[in-house]
């Protein structure tokens, strides 16, 4: 990200120009922040040039001796990159990708979810000959790889870091899906298999992309790409170059190559449209015809490309809503919604508790465990941001607890102590039982300030005092 000048929120930061850019270890995880500020009238243009530059280096650094016993595969299409900062590294333990940079996983078309979960051979099917030293790899998609091979020394002397913990993602596919969620997961498959577009709706948080990624993997598209695409994300002034890639030189700061795009990135496997309902109205009419002509003509492109993806669209907005406002338009309505896929949220789901040790045995490691008042107060608890927020709160919890620890409910983050989790109740299948509860339990928490409550409960004042309203909590101030 860069801030200049007068583009900082804060009128006494006008004086200063700043870059900044994420540096990310070997596991994907965000290890720091490499910043570049000065004053505004002396910033290099090229500020964001230099940062990538200082990253790249930094990232590539982390792989010394970082990896004993693995093989550590470092590759580019271009042989003069092998060996610098800028090449792809792929690290494998018994065969299976455990670590990577991003210069790597972007190579090969992955995300970080790959880790862990990948062969060696399904990346590069010719991988059985590979040994040490430097060769030519061809992966999946039959592209050519400058490679060299190494195998990092074994070493029983404990560094630093092996004795850090990391904590890691649990696999969302197999611990986030509701009965009713696995029974449409089935159904969804069958769909991609067959063609069919599905639409999967939800809150915030609600596990959409897990949901996506694991009918990926069941289908039969499974062992071709995954592409995900969040469209709330991509500027508006490039989004269309990024979904449909461009033709070299099709406009100013484009590649001399050109590029793909991210549709056809996924040829031959699944394109995974998030917040779809963000997408600009102007590109909903491309988007429409590439589905519907199952080709794209990339930007500064004179003719068109076949495209073979499976469809999977994502939103936590009430679509027929826009179309109704002519913010979203009918005809690709149709198109993406020939089968619709509701996810409820955390707090609607009866079994909270069975979740909570779910997920928890598939994080917790040396012996943590979780006492039963601390289990039933997490799943007590209302978790306005769902799963993502539900399993960001037992990584917290299981990276902070000491070996053999029995956590009890003093361990839990303040924010959700200081809100009492409301007690399950005989009714508490019923929606609006479970929402007045929580309304109460915040307002009695923050002393009947409904600013503070509605912070709390993840929504906008006005919101919560309209709610108050209709369930009959009458003694609310809008403007306590």
């Amino acid at each position: 990200v860069e801030v200049r000048g007068a583009e900082h929120y804060f009128e006494g930061h006008h004086i200063l120009s700043c870059a900044a850019m994420p540096i990310v270890g070997p596991r994907g995880i965000m290890k720091g922040v490499l910043d570049l500020s000065g004053p505004a009238s002396r910033q290099p243009s090229h500020a964001l040039g230099l940062l990538q530059l200082a990253v790249d280096g930094i990232e590539h650094r982390a792989f010394e001796g970082a990896f004993p016993g693995c093989e550590v595969l470092r590759l580019h299409p271009d042989p003069s990159i092998v060996g610098t900062a800028r090449e792809g590294v792929l690290v494998f333990e018994e065969r299976r990708l455990v670590a990577a940079n991003r210069h790597g996983l972007r190579l090969l078309g992955l995300d970080w979810d790959s880790l862990d979960h990948l062969a060696l051979s399904a990346l590069f099917p010719d991988s059985s000959r590979l040994g040490i030293g430097a060769t030519l790899l061809r992966d999946r998609s039959g592209r050519s790889f400058h490679a060299r091979v190494g195998r990092e020394p074994a070493s029983h002397v404990p560094r630093r870091q092996d004795r850090m913990v990391s904590v890691p993602a649990p696999r969302p596919s197999e611990i986030v899906l509701s009965e009713d969620a696995r029974r449409d997961l089935d159904r969804t498959v069958r769909l991609i298999d067959a063609g069919v577009s599905v639409l999967v709706q939800g809150e915030t948080g609600t596990g959409k992309e897990v949901f996506a990624r694991a009918a990926h993997a069941r289908s039969r598209r499974g062992s071709r790409p995954f592409v995900a695409v969040n469209c709330a994300a991509l500027p508006e002034s490039l989004i269309e170059a990024e979904l449909f890639g461009y033709e070299a030189g099709a406009f100013t700061g484009a590649r001399k190559a050109g590029a793909k795009g991210l549709l056809r990135e996924a040829e031959g496997g699944l394109l995974f449209l998030d917040e779809i309902g963000d997408m600009p109205l102007a590109l909903q009419s491309r988007l429409l015809r590439v589905l519907q002509e199952r080709e794209v003509v990339p930007v500064g492109a004179s003719r068109p490309v076949p495209l073979d993806v499976a469809l999977i669209c994502a939103t936590h907005r009430a679509l027929p809503d826009l179309v109704e406002r002519q913010a979203f338009r009918a005809d690709l309505y149709f198109r993406i919604a020939t089968y619709t896929v509701a996810l409820p949220p955390l707090r609607a789901l009866d079994d909270r508790l069975t979740l909570v040790r779910t997920i928890w045995r598939s994080l917790a490691g040396s012996g943590v465990t979780l006492s039963s008042d601390c289990e039933t107060a997490l799943a007590a608890c209302q978790w306005p941001g769902n799963f993502r927020q539900l399993v960001g709160t037992l990584r917290a919890l299981c990276a902070l607890a000491e070996p053999g620890e029995t956590l009890t409910v003093d361990a839990l983050p303040a924010d959700l102590k200081s809100v009492p989790c409301p007690a399950p109740r005989p009714n508490a299948g019923h929606l609006d039982a479970i929402a007045r509860d929580a309304m109460l339990s915040a307002l009695s928490a923050c002393n009947g300030n409904v600013s503070q409550a509605a912070r709390r409960l993840g929504i906008s004042r006005s919101t919560l005092y309209r709610r108050c309203l209709s369930a009959g909590i009458a003694d609310v101030s809008v403007d306590h």
